[in-house]
């Protein structure tokens, strides 16, 4: 039996005494409320220490202590979250709202030719002026260490200013030998406006990732496309392997070194998923390509774990991979996109609420066409432009989503390294400084 199971029982208990006290004066009112905070202050965040944090340890984590951070478990309610979250959330795939997505994209990308056909090869060692003026070889290296810094900050493009910016702070485009060296990693942190935040973390990330390239591949990541035999599932595997990148990231980074014409794969293209960030995992959500158990998901501060990010970040690149191979399916067995990532573009304006990224879509969090009833000119306008679409109604989705789904919000990501300060000990107070 899960260590866990004597702690929902202590805290069913709980709760039914505290169900027991008569509020129907003032005086019991404020002793329900007293005791029911106090009961949730230790549920949450008091910290089990010596024997007491032991006791909460799975022998998995107990053995393997390097697996995971120092602190899980080490609370009432992250020992039941650990063993309960993915029973509690129970993503599913409903298989007729992802039939109703694809007839519907089917339409869309109808007439999207551009999202059929294969980039331009371009050489790699000329200059690009869509790439900063870098040259592709050196463009990879920078967009790699620029994708290790996404800490739920906005980044500077890659753009000429950037480059000249860059050059300036370095007098050249740092190479992986530069970045191996701590201050050179600073450095760079610095040019992206960002060396005031997470500091220490983000520089391992940096040198971490240059002692890897030039241990294996001589300080140039251009190399890992022909070390794997341009195979796009062995890179997303190198990809991942390095610290600071999972799943989206190495589909982004996948994704983006295709179009642009840097590496064209030979096989597995089919295998880039697509980006699911904040805004696409709205979107499949909203659908109802994913569904949980729950009526909705839990907010960050209890998912301390990030165990509801991470699984649904998970679970919308599965949904949107059914609902590319649906769309083939339904189309005679043809490509309406030739790869799941080739998606993200429409979904990303669609679901866009920052104007500054492209014009504002249909499906921000709290401002929803399809319940407003308000036009997104300039949408359709990209929309035209990119897919050669009309669109008609208030948002090209009007008739997807079901009404309970469309004010649904996905989770947003937890910062381990503030995570794991969260917590109090029996003497109260303590908790998150700064926020």
């Amino acid at each position: 039996m899960s260590k866990s199971n004597s702690i929902i029982q202590e805290l069913k208990e709980k709760l039914s005494k505290l169900a027991s006290i008569d509020i129907q004066n003032e005086n019991g009112k404020i002793v329900f409320l007293r005791e029911l905070l106090i009961t949730l202050n230790k549920f949450f965040f008091e910290k089990r220490m010596g024997e007491n944090a032991e006791d909460l340890q799975s022998p998995f984590y107990r053995d393997n202590p390097d697996t995971l951070p120092s602190w899980k478990r080490h609370t009432e309610f992250l020992a039941i979250w650990d063993d309960y979250s993915e029973k509690v959330l129970s993503f599913m795939y409903p298989e007729d709202n992802i039939i109703t997505l694809a007839k519907q994209l089917n339409e869309i990308f109808r007439n999207a030719q551009s999202l059929r056909a294969i980039p331009k090869k371009i050489d790699p060692d000329i200059e690009q002026q869509y790439f900063g003026n870098m040259t592709g070889r050196e463009f990879v290296f920078i967009r790699i260490v620029h994708a290790l810094q996404d800490f739920t900050q906005i980044l500077p493009e890659i753009d000429l200013f950037f480059t000249k910016v860059l050059k300036k702070r370095f007098k050249k485009i740092p190479t992986a030998h530069d970045l191996k060296n701590e201050e050179k990693a600073l450095d760079f942190l610095t040019v992206l406006g960002g060396a005031d935040r997470n500091v220490d973390e983000r520089t391992r990330y940096i040198t971490d990732l240059s002692d890897i390239l030039i241990d294996k591949y001589d300080g140039d990541p251009f190399l890992i496309f022909d070390k794997c035999d341009g195979n796009a599932k062995a890179i997303f595997d190198v990809l991942t392997s390095f610290t600071g990148i999972a799943s989206k990231k190495a589909n982004m980074l996948l994704r983006d070194f295709y179009e642009y014409g840097l590496w064209l794969y030979k096989t597995n293209l089919e295998n880039i998923n697509i980006i699911a960030d904040n805004r696409i995992m709205r979107i499949a959500l909203r659908t109802g390509i994913i569904n949980i158990a729950l009526p909705k998901l839990l907010n960050d501060l209890i998912d301390q774990y990030d165990y509801q990010y991470m699984m649904t970040v998970k679970c919308t690149e599965e949904a949107f991979r059914k609902v590319w191979l649906k769309c083939k399916l339904l189309n005679n067995n043809i490509d309406i996109i030739t790869y799941p990532a080739r998606f993200d573009s429409f979904f990303f304006h669609l679901a866009n609420a920052n104007v500054q990224q492209g014009p504002k879509g249909c499906c921000s969090p709290n401002d929803i066409t399809c319940v407003s009833g308000k036009k997104r000119e300039k949408f359709y306008l990209w929309l035209k432009d990119e897919l050669n679409y009309d669109c008609k109604q208030s948002c090209p989705l009007l008739e997807v989503c079901p009404d309970r789904l469309k004010k649904l919000n996905p989770p947003f990501a937890i910062q381990n390294n503030t995570w794991n300060q969260i917590f109090t000990n029996e003497g109260g107070g303590g908790g998150l400084r700064g926020i």
